[in-house]
């Protein structure tokens, strides 16, 4: 085997790679796609030396085409550093050089470099508190499951293994009491309560989380660095058991226009072991929108409708502003909106502060007490006086009917032994029409149960419209009764403190709002707010 006589410096590396892609045709040389041959092509390589009867000459082949691949990779113009593609090619890279022999390595470069970017990208891909930054539980399933494996295949660098568990127990958190995963951003529904996704991770509460046993972590996480909240707590009084959890899981994050839809301080939320509000989920990639299009100008990579409607602000649970989605291109990432989470009492609290549109401010509350009730607060407010359109969006899991009853939407299910009532508890927002299935004039009303699937789902909304601050507080009431007076709900105009009543089978119930110390909201359920 002779060693490597290539010429390393910069100059000739971006030559020979640009040389390379410029004279291959179709998808060959797509930064993906030499990440993963190469890896593919080191174990053959690694193989057939090992072999009798294959002759240096076909030896010396397959060594020319590992280090072209290689130059090709340490390109400028293939590496990907701001995706989870510079996570995989450095990744990839780094598994073929530890199995290849020094003299394919040419001094160590390609195994020093790729080391070197493996570091820098899973700094990159995670936050501090080691949540994928992609916008998509998904996606931090799947490089988290990447590193899984170069650790038990020997290759992952020992500073990254403590990273690596942490990354394992966040993602207990992620997934849902049916066993999804929450289906933020690209994230498709698949069930991790299986035996073979068991068997594969090794953090323990993890483990306990997708054997639904009782060392199953409760209580309210805040990831307040990557932008997530979730929540999983029982009732009180009753068995504790996955059929009986109340989850909520909140996303708040926009830190690239990578895996992102435009959701911003969207949730999803599930009683009894019943997912109830639901996030539309990925559906799948497919051909790209025109360079330029108007689409593509607000973000919008890919052409197909159904995907379009799956990415658009009206598809999630959270405000529509002027019947537009939040611009996702030629802004400013914020990065986290999540200023608090945490439990109250019997309550779980969370939140969100984002502006929009570059001058509409939006405060979001999320206030659930398990087992009972979620209320969703929202105050928007454009301090130039310019009026705008308001739509508070809802969306239901496909099994829910929802029928409106005048005073509030009554919705059930046939295999849930509960009914939900859904109120607007102020006056200003009116109830918009229920919809489910719709196909025209535009996509409205789906959800996506597996890739290229969309099943019809209940949606339903509250509007306003105004050129001073809007208040929206909706009710979801885990009852049969529903009884309020929208008078006796007073908030002051900045939402930040405030009384919420009604009556439900449980009685009556007031919820108090206010300010913490350090100036997060605070709340606080009584049950002394008789109507009659």
């Amino acid at each position: 085997m002779s060693s490597c006589a290539i010429d390393f410096s910069t100059d000739s590396i971006e030559c020979l790679a640009e040389h390379t892609i410029r004279e291959a045709e179709g998808s060959w040389w797509y930064d993906m796609a030499v990440a993963q041959r190469l890896h593919r092509l080191s174990y053959i390589a690694d193989v057939c030396a090992r072999v009798d009867g294959i002759s240096d000459v076909r030896l010396n082949r397959m060594f020319d085409h590992l280090i072209l691949h290689n130059i090709v990779l340490c390109s400028e113009e293939v590496y990907r550093p701001t995706t989870n593609h510079g996570f995989f090619q450095a990744l990839n890279q780094f598994a073929a050089m530890r199995r290849l022999p020094p003299q394919l390595d040419c001094d160590g470069q390609f195994l020093s470099l790729s080391r070197q970017r493996l570091r820098e990208m899973v700094s990159k891909q995670y936050s501090a508190s080691m949540v994928h930054l992609e916008h998509s539980p998904g996606y931090h399933y799947m490089v988290t499951v990447a590193l899984m494996n170069a650790l038990r295949a020997g290759i992952l660098d020992p500073e990254l293994v403590s990273l690596l568990h942490e990354a394992e127990r966040n993602l207990g958190w992620m997934v849902t009491p049916t066993g999804n995963l929450a289906c933020f951003g690209d994230t498709d529904p698949r069930s991790l309560f299986l035996d073979s996704e068991v068997d594969f991770f090794d953090e323990p509460t993890l483990r306990a989380t997708l054997r639904q046993s009782k060392e199953t972590p409760v209580g309210v996480k805040a990831f307040l660095d990557a932008g997530y909240a979730f929540a999983r707590l029982y009732p009180l009084n009753v068995k504790e058991s996955t059929e009986n959890t109340s989850y909520l899981a909140q996303t708040a994050c926009f830190h690239s226009r990578v895996h992102k839809h435009a959701d911003h301080l969207s949730f999803v939320w599930h009683e009894r072991g019943h997912s109830i509000l639901v996030d539309p989920a990925r559906y799948a990639y497919s051909e790209r929108t025109e360079v330029g299009s108007a689409l593509n100008k607000q973000g919008f990579w890919y052409s197909d409708p159904k995907r379009i409607y799956c990415e658009t602000t009206k598809a999630h649970n959270t405000v529509e502003i002027d019947s537009q989605s939040f611009p996702r291109t030629k802004v400013t990432p914020w990065g986290s909106a999540l200023v608090y989470a945490g439990q109250q009492r019997e309550l779980v609290v969370t939140e969100c502060f984002a502006t929009h549109f570059r001058a509409i401010r939006h405060r979001r509350y999320l206030i659930m007490r398990p087992g009972h009730f979620l209320l969703v607060l929202d105050w928007l407010y454009d301090r130039s006086g310019t009026p705008h359109d308001y739509r508070q969006w809802f969306h239901f899991d496909s099994p829910w009917e929802l029928v409106d009853e005048g005073a509030h939407v009554r919705a059930g299910h046939s295999g849930a032994p509960f009914e939900i009532c859904v109120a607007s508890l102020v006056a200003a927002p009116s109830l918009g029409a229920i919809v489910r299935g719709q196909e025209t004039p535009e996509l409205l009303g789906w959800q996506s149960d597996r890739q290229n699937s969309l099943i019809p789902s209940s949606c339903l909304q509250f509007h306003a419209n105004s050129n001073k601050p809007v208040i929206f507080a909706t009710l979801f009431a885990i009852t049969n009764t529903l009884h309020f007076d929208q008078c006796y709900t007073i908030i002051n105009s900045s939402m930040k403190a405030g009384k919420i009543r009604w009556d439900d089978d449980a009685g009556s119930n007031c919820v108090t709002i206010g300010q913490q110390s350090t100036g997060h909201v605070i709340a606080e359920w009584s049950a002394d707010a008789n109507l009659d």
